[in-house]
C-alpha cells in the first residue's frame, strides 16, 4: 500500500515537471552547466573525463563533474560523487521539498537527481535526460551548453553489451545469454530520446558525433569546451549535421529492435 502510494506522489511529480523549480538557487548566477545528452552507453561518461582531461588546454581552471544522487545500485564505474541507493521515499520528498536541482524518472523506475552543493565549479560537467534541461535552465544558472551525442549503431551496441546481458551468462555464446530486467526500458528511454533529436532540428543543442578513435574524442571534447567559454547556449554545424542524423536514425532503429528482443515475452 506504501509503495502504491509514493508511486501516486512519484506519478503527479512527473505530471507537474514542466513546473518544477529548485528553491535552492541563489549561488548559480555565476555558473555555467555542460549538459550531455543521449542514450545509455553512447560515451557521455567517457567524453566528460576527456573534457575534465583538456580543460586546461582552453585555459579553463575551474571545472568539475557534476555528482549524481539516484535510487539505482551502485556499480562499480560510479565515481566517488555518484551517490546511489537512496530510498525512493527519501527521493519523492527532495522533489516535493524543491531540494534538488533537476531530477528525472527514468522507465527502469529508478529516479535520477543533482543537488545544488553538486555543482562546485565555474563549469559544471553532467551527463543527463533530455527531460531534465528545461529544469536546469530554471534553477538560476549563468549559461546552460547542452550537447547531444551519438555514435555508430555498431559501436552503440558494443558499448551496451556489459549493460545488456546478466554478469551471470555474460561469458556464454550470445544465443545463451540472457537480458537485465531493466535493458528494455532503457531502450525504451533510448527511443524516446533519439527520436526527439530526430523530430526537431534545433540550435538549442550542439550535435557531437562520438568517434571511435583517439583523435575524434579528443576533437568532440575540444569542440565542447571551446563552445562552453564562449556561453554560447549550443550551435549546430550544417556540415555536421547531415552525418549526425543518419547516426542518430541508425541508433534509434536498433534501439528499437533491442527494446522488442530484450522484452521478457520475447525471451
Amino acid at each position: 500500500m506504501e509503495k502504491e502510494a509514493s508511486q501516486q506522489r512519484l506519478n503527479q511529480l512527473v505530471a507537474n515537471a514542466d513546473n518544477y523549480e529548485c528553491r535552492d538557487k541563489d549561488r548559480n548566477h555565476e555558473k555555467r552547466v555542460i549538459a550531455l545528452l543521449g542514450p545509455s552507453a553512447v560515451g557521455k561518461s567517457t567524453i566528460i573525463r576527456e573534457c575534465l582531461e583538456r580543460a586546461k588546454d582552453h585555459d579553463i581552471t575551474s571545472i568539475d563533474e557534476v555528482g549524481t544522487s539516484t535510487t539505482r545500485p551502485r556499480r562499480s564505474s560510479d565515481p566517488d560523487n555518484y551517490h546511489t541507493d537512496i530510498p525512493h521515499e527519501e527521493m519523492i520528498e527532495m522533489i516535493e521539498q524543491g531540494k534538488l536541482i533537476n531530477w528525472s524518472s527514468h522507465p527502469s523506475g529508478h529516479i535520477y537527481g543533482t543537488l545544488p552543493r553538486d555543482f562546485t565549479s565555474k563549469y559544471n560537467l553532467m551527463a543527463c535526460l533530455p527531460d531534465s534541461v528545461p529544469m536546469l535552465k530554471r534553477a538560476g544558472f549563468a549559461v546552460i551548453h547542452s550537447a547531444y551525442i551519438v555514435t555508430t549503431a555498431e559501436r552503440w551496441e558494443d558499448q551496451l553489451e556489459t549493460r545488456m546481458y546478466t554478469p551471470e551468462t555474460l561469458h556464454l555464446p550470445e544465443n545463451q545469454r540472457q537480458y537485465r530486467p531493466d535493458f528494455s526500458d532503457r531502450m525504451e528511454e533510448a527511443i524516446a530520446s533519439l527520436h526527439t533529436i530526430i523530430r526537431r532540428y534545433s540550435t538549442d543543442y550542439q550535435y557531437i558525433i562520438n568517434e571511435p578513435t583517439e583523435k575524434g574524442l579528443a576533437w568532440s571534447a575540444d569542440q565542447i569546451l571551446k563552445t562552453s567559454k564562449l556561453d554560447k547556449v549550443g550551435y549546430s554545424s550544417a556540415e555536421t549535421h547531415p552525418r549526425f542524423n543518419q547516426y542518430a536514425r541508425d541508433m534509434w532503429s536498433r534501439a528499437i529492435d533491442l527494446a522488442w528482443e530484450s522484452k521478457p515475452s520475447q525471451q
